[in-house]
């Protein structure tokens, strides 16, 4: 039985451990005790310093934290610890061993450190890591620092969390071209090379400095420090960073926090929207459906149709989409004022019909708009793998062809710089799949897509994909490209 949220927020509020404890893992839990405990302790939340570390796998980022941990503690302040594992994709379980490396400070009352799986969860994070950091927060913690699973080029969801991102990098895990285009780099606060003894320290520095002597002029200059945490050398200089980089930060912190419960209500409407929809079978919306599935309209239409009508309700009040045109018109000339909608479906037929693993596994258009693909398939037997499961790499490949679609629908041509994919529950034969590519942030050159690869018949997420793309140049005019 969960307890009451007033008298557990109360205790948390008093800086009790075993509150502490227990609101986090409320907090993972999620549901209503959940959703009423964030609401109690929300007014005590916004005055911790935040502070995220990142970066690639074995760069040192759990001995970096133990170090700086330590450096906190000398300076008085109280500390809270989140510590992100990554789940197997097998059997969901976790390690949870990064506190492992942090000891030391398991005795200290002024240090209270939480590891936490991600859950399948893409971008670094976990799903609760948001009302964790807000737990920590109302409980007087000083400093409250994140750690994020090792990450790759994408993983970059840690911007929307802390107010100082510090990227941990280890010497000889990349050349200049991997400088460049590590899209991790560009969210950095602070760069660390860690490790700094190694022989290929003093590269790895140059190649970061010459990474960011390519950002935009006007923006904040990121320092590049030299760190040796098991010495705990440069310590001490990472601190100062940090407060330094805190205190120009602190002039637009009411706005970053305002952001930050922006995008956290429209990641919570959208999970409702989608629990909603896919729970309903009311007469109004399978209409909808079934145009859908007939082509008469677009999903994005069936989609809005569903969240305009209540369960139930007057029938669902589509129209046919502006793409819904005879298949003579995909090799017409093409008047460059046709809006982009149509633009998009078509530039998506035609990459499809180009795609040769897409045809081996038969994979199908659904739908396609600006920033947009859906595509499903049918697990056939040269989809299945030695143990009769549908392979992987088909999952990868549909998920991968649907991010393709999505960043070429806007009529300049990108190409995906890196993936990652979570593959979250077995696909078996004769399962129909449908792999939904969507734009979640885009900047003038590059853009981040995720892609959820659903079971049709059940509507459970199997796999989670997501995708770091960049811009390189305007589409030919599609009827020379057909």
């Amino acid at each position: 039985m969960a307890p009451s949220p007033i008298p557990l927020a109360q205790r948390l509020r008093a800086g009790d451990p075993r509150a502490v404890a227990r609101a986090i893992s409320l907090m993972e839990e999620g549901g209503a005790a959940a959703a009423a405990l964030h609401a109690a302790i929300l007014p005590a939340t916004g005055r911790a310093l935040t502070i995220g570390f990142t970066g690639p796998p074995g760069a040192g980022k759990s001995t970096l934290v133990d170090a700086f941990v330590a450096e906190l503690r000398k300076s008085g302040r109280t500390v809270g610890v989140v510590a992100v594992d990554p789940s197997s994709p097998l059997s969901g379980g976790a390690v949870l061993g990064d506190r492992i490396r942090m000891g030391r400070h398991t005795d200290d009352p002024g240090v209270f450190i939480r590891s936490i799986a991600s859950g399948g969860h893409l971008g670094g994070l976990s799903r609760s890591i948001h009302h964790v950091v807000d737990v920590l927060d109302a409980a007087g913690r000083d400093a409250i620092v994140i750690e994020t699973v090792g990450a790759g080029q994408s993983e970059v969801e840690i911007v929307d969390v802390a107010a100082v991102r510090v990227v941990v990098n280890a010497p000889g895990l990349g050349d200049d071209v991997q400088a460049i285009k590590a899209g991790i780099l560009e969210i950095a606060s602070i760069l660390v090379v860690n490790k700094a003894d190694l022989p290929l320290a003093p590269r790895t520095v140059r190649q970061l400095k010459a990474m960011l002597s390519l950002r935009r002029a006007g923006e904040a200059d990121v320092p590049v420090l030299e760190t040796v945490a098991g010495e705990g050398r440069g310590v001490a200089e990472l601190l100062a960073a940090v407060d330094a980089c805190a205190t120009l930060r602190s002039e637009d912190a009411d706005a970053r926090r305002r952001a930050r419960t922006h995008r956290l209500i429209a990641e919570s409407a959208a999970a409702e929207i989608r629990r909603r929809i896919l729970a309903r079978d009311d007469a109004a919306f399978l209409e909808a459906l079934a145009r859908a599935e007939r082509g008469e309209i677009d999903v994005d239409t069936a989609a809005r149709a569903a969240m305009e009508a209540p369960a139930g309700g007057a029938p669902c009040p589509v129209a046919a989409p502006p793409q819904n045109r005879q298949e003579s018109r995909m090799n017409a000339p093409v008047d460059r004022k046709e809006d982009p909608a149509t633009e998009a479906w078509r530039w998506a037929r035609f990459m499809l019909s180009g795609d040769r693993p897409a045809g081996a596994f038969g994979f199908e258009l659904v739908a396609a708009g600006p920033g947009a693909a859906e595509l499903a398939m049918t697990v056939s037997s040269v989809a299945l793998n030695a143990f009769g499961t549908c392979h992987g790499g088909v999952l990868f490949t549909l998920a991968d062809t649907a991010l393709s679609i999505a960043c070429n629908s806007r009529g300049q041509q990108s190409v995906a710089q890196t993936c990652s994919i979570a593959f979250l529950r077995p696909v078996q034969p004769g399962d129909r799949l449908i792999a939904r590519a969507s734009e979640r942030a885009r900047t003038a050159r590059t853009a981040i897509y995720d892609c959820a690869v659903v079971n049709g018949a059940t509507g459970k997420v199997v796999a989670e994909f997501r995708g770091h793309s960049r811009t390189i140049g305007d589409h030919m005019p599609i009827d020379q490209a057909t």
